[in-house]
């Protein structure tokens, strides 16, 4: 067991590779050439074994890779039928062969849907693991790791981080005027502007409710600052569109932040965070839509 279990382990990555599976596609069929002349027939049976190798190609490699074996069997089953003329059951299969290649790209066309729609909801799944289905942020579990490891980085490397928590303000107001579904709205809108203008290695987390948390890498304190300055004008640019407002409805949308910077405010992150939460409350007590650090 112990030596046929790396054995099958290495198998099953070596398969799990895009170029091993069209390789053994390529040798499935060849080896269909293959044993139908040294059978030297047109059984029903074993022509249709080219329903089972356009089926796993279907499942691997989507609609497309279906449609391509399925072609290519239905030439490779063309071409025998129009050379081997003295083959047994010719004349029959010649006559169904119609069915046959409708049968053929039924097969790639229903496998590869059925491995693309998987694949589809895979990605979704994966996706949905790591992030907030609302607001496509990060959700909090991957935001903890992904902060961990970055304030790791930070320390290894002696770089400074910045973190910025982000709370809209007077949001229990909006849903309890507007209704949740505004509030969704707005949750979207400003998870939007947030991640349209930071840099591409900043990172936007829904860290709870109305909160976000930014993670800003090798950044300090007050070059996070001039980011969010720069999100809460584009935020004032912005009028809150939503289905479900009614006629003549607007929201105002303001956010107040705070901010703090490894190693400046500390070298735990856990308080590091904390400073943060600190300053966002200075924000709020000092008339909320503006940042503190």
């Amino acid at each position: 067991m112990s030596v046929m279990f790396p054995i099958h382990k290495n198998f099953s990555e070596i398969i799990s590779k895009r170029p091993a599976r069209i390789a053994l596609i390529a040798l499935a069929l060849i080896g269909m050439i293959i044993l139908r002349r040294a059978v030297g027939v047109f059984g029903v049976s074993l022509g249709y074994l080219y329903v089972t190798i356009i089926a796993v190609a279907g499942l691997w490699f989507g609609k497309t890779g279906g449609l391509v074996v399925a072609f290519v069997s239905v030439l490779i089953f063309i071409g025998e039928v129009a050379v081997f003329r003295g083959w047994q059951a010719r004349d029959l299969v010649f006559r169904g062969m119609p069915v046959r290649v409708i049968v053929y790209f039924l097969s790639g066309l229903a496998l590869g849907h059925v491995s693309d729609e998987e694949k589809k909801m895979r990605k979704r799944l994966e996706f949905l693991a790591g992030h907030d289905e609302l607001t496509g942020c990060l959700n909090f579990r991957w935001m903890m790791e992904f902060l961990e490891k970055e304030f790791a980085r930070s320390k290894r490397y002696q770089k400074k981080m910045a973190v910025a928590i982000v709370d809209i303000d007077f949001f229990k107001r909006i849903n309890d005027t507007y209704g949740h579904l505004v509030g969704n709205d707005v949750l979207q809108l400003l998870s939007k502007i947030l991640k349209d203008n930071v840099r591409n290695e900043d990172t936007v987390a829904r860290y709870g409710g109305e909160e976000f948390l930014i993670i800003f890498p090798e950044s300090s304190s007050p070059q996070a600052l001039v980011v969010l300055e720069r999100i809460k004008a584009k935020l004032a640019e912005q009028e809150i569109t939503s289905a479900h407002l009614k006629a003549g409805e607007k929201v105002t949308v303001t956010f107040s932040a705070g901010i703090a910077c490894y190693p400046d405010n500390s070298d735990d992150l856990s308080k590091l965070l904390n400073c943060a939460d600190t300053a966002l409350y200075k924000a709020k007590n000092s008339g909320r839509n503006c940042i503190f650090y």
